[in-house]
């Protein structure tokens, strides 16, 4: 999808300080704005429904999680997503995934739900308009490289990024635009290169510094 032409943001620098805005409105607006608080630390698909959706809603600003469609990683064999809670307002939020180390649940609009729907099907998705995700409790990610790793090299560590907002857009990233260095504290492009490259842009706590 993306490594068939280049995309050159006209104002890249411009479009990363907006969603850094947005991304840091959680911390400094009112309550009514304030992600919601989960239980801290991980969850497993056997905790209390509750418990799972409050999760889930960490990922995002309430004012966005209130309404979005739940949806749960599934116990034992089964590979197919479980909702805990249907949506009315086009986002979709994820519970924390199971098999990483951290607590990372994730809230993502209608395009970038229908980016990982097909990243998870192993399909290459077909972006036609920004989409965007939340991570505000952070991630972790088997390689910053590869797409499909199914886990941290020998050797190597998982990728982790701090609070952040996760951006996809039709025709890919401008790699001399963008860093791929995750340790930079910049936004920077994971899986560059691929059909599944996007955008990482951590956020900072405002009112604390972090």
């Amino acid at each position: 999808m993306y490594h068939s032409f280049r995309f050159l943001f006209s104002a890249p620098l411009a479009i990363v300080a907006a969603l850094s805005l947005i991304a840091c409105q959680p911390v400094t607006a009112p309550t009514d704005l304030m992600p919601m608080q989960a239980t801290p630390g991980s969850v497993s698909p056997d905790d209390p429904v509750d418990v799972q959706i409050a999760n889930a809603m960490s990922a995002a600003p309430l004012a966005i999680a209130q309404d979005a469609t739940i949806l749960g990683f599934p116990a034992g064999d089964s590979t197919d997503m479980v909702l805990l809670r249907e949506g009315s307002n086009g986002w979709t939020c994820y519970t924390d995934w199971p098999a990483s180390p951290t607590n990372d649940p994730m809230c993502n609009d209608a395009v970038f739900t229908a980016w990982y729907d097909a990243f998870l099907a192993g399909e290459e998705p077909q972006v036609t308009q920004p989409g965007i995700s939340y991570m505000l409790m952070g991630g972790d990610d088997t390689s910053n490289t590869d797409p499909f790793a199914p886990a941290p090299a020998p050797g190597g560590e998982w990728v982790t990024t701090p609070p952040h907002l996760m951006l996809v857009v039709s025709g890919g990233l401008d790699p001399e635009a963008f860093t791929t260095d995750h340790t930079s504290g910049q936004p920077y492009i994971m899986w560059e290169g691929t059909p599944y490259e996007h955008l990482m842009i951590p956020v900072r706590d405002m009112e604390h510094g972090r």
